[in-house]
């Protein structure tokens, strides 16, 4: 997770534009993903209003428009990085790089934790210390390291609860644990 965490601290921090993050841009990917989800019946009516309900309020938080875009990897999973000796980190699978808001590959890395706790042990909470420590080990790359936490910690919820619906919309996925990742994801985007 350190290197991991200095690896994107590192392609975030050199690639910062002087733009501003707009979170809007991320709408398109998020209707696709409720879209397949309803397509697969993976999902209820009432979770897909409470789901853009609380999309709505993400939206008119500050703090999702505040961050300088960076350049993010735009598919922050475990098996597209690959691990050398002396943090020597290779991403790979980057047709998905853009300009946007480092929150959204932490995000993506807390919610492939999280996914990985909640499959394996059925206990999502057993997550939260290797997502604590992940973010943790990112903000050590700012100079104010508690202000660059407090920050991304406020942000990463939404790509966190997106990205546990991306996961539960496949279909490799049974009925049951895609109702799983539904849930979760509904319970970390009210916040």
């Amino acid at each position: 997770m350190t290197d991991l965490a200095y690896f994107l601290a590192k392609l975030h921090n050199w690639t910062a534009r002087s733009e501003t993050v707009r979170f809007d841009a991320h709408f398109a990917y998020f209707d696709k993903i409720m879209g397949r989800l309803q397509r697969r019946h993976r999902i209820a009516a009432r979770q897909t209003d409470e789901l853009y309900h609380c999309r709505e309020r993400w939206q008119q938080m500050g703090s999702m428009w505040a961050d300088r875009q960076v350049l993010i990897h735009g598919d922050a999973t475990p098996s597209n990085f690959l691990f050398a000796p002396h943090r020597r980190t290779i991403a790979i699978d980057l047709e998905r790089m853009q300009f946007a808001d480092r929150a959204y590959d932490l995000g993506m890395i807390a919610g492939e934790i999280k996914h990985h706790f909640m499959r394996t042990t059925h206990h999502g909470e057993h997550a939260e210390p290797f997502i604590g420590h992940f973010l943790w080990e990112y903000s050590t790359h700012f100079p104010d390291r508690h202000a660059a936490f407090a920050s991304i910690t406020e942000r990463t919820p939404f790509y966190m609860g997106m990205t546990l619906l991306r996961i539960a919309r496949n279909s490799w996925l049974d009925w049951r644990y895609s109702q799983v990742l539904v849930h979760e994801a509904v319970h970390i985007l009210r916040r």
